[in-house]
């Protein structure tokens, strides 16, 4: 979203210029939400630790300050930078949850 304007002036197809920045903008947040939603499954099937709720639960407050820089602030450059962040957390998560 945050480089609708460039990507229209290089002829890119994606998901913001198709159906819009504040669709697209519904649509991360609902992402960001299933992503919460689903963190806890790798505990409860016994696939990870109690380490990984530990270190998941802080990349699950990044995307929900994800999804409000988005929907509440309208500021999809924070959003972005909030979301890569929640999904390095995770990605750590997996690592100590081994």
């Amino acid at each position: 979203i945050e480089d609708i304007e460039g990507d229209k002036r290089d002829g890119a197809s994606t998901l913001a210029i198709s159906i819009g920045p504040e669709k697209a903008s519904y649509m991360a947040s609902a992402i960001g939400f299933v992503a919460v939603l689903a963190s806890p499954l790798p505990y409860l099937q016994s696939l990870l630790t109690v380490h990984y709720l530990a270190v998941v639960l802080i990349a699950d407050i990044l995307f929900f300050a994800a999804v409000a820089a988005i929907l509440k602030e309208k500021d999809p450059a924070k959003s972005s930078k909030l979301f890569k962040m929640a999904m390095f957390g995770a990605l750590i998560a997996f690592l100590v949850g081994t």
